[in-house]
């Protein structure tokens, strides 16, 4: 239990021990606030250097307050008294494990770090992938922003030609929920929704035969249009000439991003 004295204020003061509360009591020792005051303050008639009011000014307004060299010395020390220093975890492990025990170990926390930023984890669950994102050849066509040369060949040869009325899949209300092969929940988007009640998907024939995880995305996205009285496509659409291609970019009909816009100068215009 606390012991209490009275500080002369009037104020009560509590020690967490009965030595702490002789002491005080033999001293008769005042309060924080009455022992800061007047000639019982520390700093009573003294006053702050001219480099002591600089360094509190330049604290105040953000600047650096110790030097460059400080700052230099400061860090060398830190780093050759730190046993980690110029290591990473791994050279730790090898160190202390072998190579054989240090690679499973990485391999079990790469696993451990993916899984915890997966699925609903994953800031981008249920958002279509940005602009830009991925490896095909983006950009757009008259406006109309395509991810691949195989959709850009669908949005000319298919949508434009039968002059069908389209949107992108790419949108929240399109979301595909779906399980993949290792229980983590994700989203998936199709490309086009033709006229409302049509899905369509362009991949190449071999992915469509081959990849387990183009057929479980078209196993998930074919419940989701029967839920929804639509229909589920998923073709090969056979990729523009290069000439077509370059016609249309020559005829400012293309426009690419700008990483595949010198590309493309660099392989079909032969502009480096």
């Amino acid at each position: 239990m606390d012991k209490i004295r009275k500080c002369e204020c009037g104020k009560e003061i509590k020690y967490a021990t009965a030595q702490g509360y002789n002491m005080a009591n033999t001293k008769q020792s005042k309060c924080k606030s009455c022992a800061k005051i007047g000639e019982n303050n520390s700093f009573y008639n003294k006053k702050h250097t001219k480099k002591s009011i600089k360094k509190m000014s330049k604290a105040h307004t953000g600047k650096p307050v110790h030097s460059q060299n400080f700052k230099d010395d400061l860090r060398m020390r830190m780093t050759n008294h730190n046993p980690m220093s110029g290591k990473s975890f791994y050279d730790v492990w090898v160190q202390k494990y072998g190579k054989t025990k240090a690679d499973k170990l990485l391999m079990k926390y790469k696993n451990k770090k993916s899984l915890a930023s997966s699925g609903k984890n994953n800031p981008m669950y249920g958002k279509p992938s940005p602009q830009g994102s991925g490896n095909g050849w983006s950009g757009w066509y008259n406006g109309w922003y395509f991810r691949s040369l195989r959709e850009l060949s669908y949005m000319v040869n298919v949508i434009e030609k039968n002059e069908l009325q389209w949107e992108s899949g790419e949108q929240k209300k399109w979301a595909i929920n779906y399980i993949d092969w290792n229980g983590v929940s994700k989203t998936y988007f199709s490309d086009f929704i033709i006229g409302g009640h049509t899905m369509v998907e362009c991949k190449p024939i071999n992915l469509i035969k081959g990849s387990k995880t183009v057929k479980l995305k078209t196993k998930f996205a074919k419940k989701f249009c029967i839920e929804h009285n639509m229909k589920y496509i998923i073709t090969d659409v056979s990729i523009m000439c290069h000439k077509d291609i370059k016609q249309m970019h020559y005829d400012g009909k293309i426009k690419f991003l700008d990483r595949y816009e010198n590309k493309f100068k660099e392989k079909y215009l032969n502009i480096k």
